[in-house]
């Protein structure tokens, strides 16, 4: 008797850290975008969105983009952590930004949501070209591991925005 109620319990901890992440994507802008020079406006104040910012940038030079003093696009990168036990905007009504997540059973650490954002703007009108950010449940993993990932995925649809979605990658968190 003692052994049926061992595995049910082995099998629910072993729950609380899967082998994949899901990331929840959100993108919008133009669908073509010509690689050009990017610039920022103002240097990140933080070494998280330093790093960041150096990840974003690095992406975008593999596609073809510049980084220039003086370019024609403006790129800004945000990022955020919270304690996923926290909604942000209203209960879950129509302003809600991102709802409260409940922590798995016999879950031995509190979930972390970590959030990035890309927006690249034309400098002459400011124009938004795209906008996409990606986000991320995390109990274990500390954010410098999942911020390329992130990064990766808020650039994935830059030139063919494909709204809201989630994907998973495997990762041990």
């Amino acid at each position: 008797m003692t052994r049926w109620l061992i595995i049910p319990l082995a099998a629910s901890m072993i729950a609380g850290c899967s082998p994949s992440v899901e990331t929840r994507v959100s993108s919008i802008g133009r669908t073509a975008i010509a690689p050009a020079g990017f610039s920022f406006s103002e240097k990140a104040q933080t070494h998280e969105l330093r790093t960041a910012q150096a990840l974003v940038s690095g992406k975008l030079l593999e596609r073809g983009f510049t980084a220039a003093e003086n370019a024609p696009l403006h790129l800004e990168v945000t990022l955020a952590v919270r304690p996923a036990s926290l909604a942000l905007g209203t209960a879950g009504g129509p302003g809600s930004l991102a709802k409260a997540k409940r922590q798995k059973p016999l879950q031995n650490c509190e979930d972390h949501e970590y959030r990035i954002g890309v927006a690249l703007t034309q400098v002459s009108d400011g124009a938004l070209l795209y906008q996409g950010s990606a986000a991320e449940y995390h109990c274990n993993m500390p954010l410098a591991e999942a911020l390329s990932g992130l990064a990766d995925a808020a650039l994935a649809d830059i030139g063919n925005p494909r709204g809201s979605y989630a994907v998973k990658r495997k990762a041990q968190d």
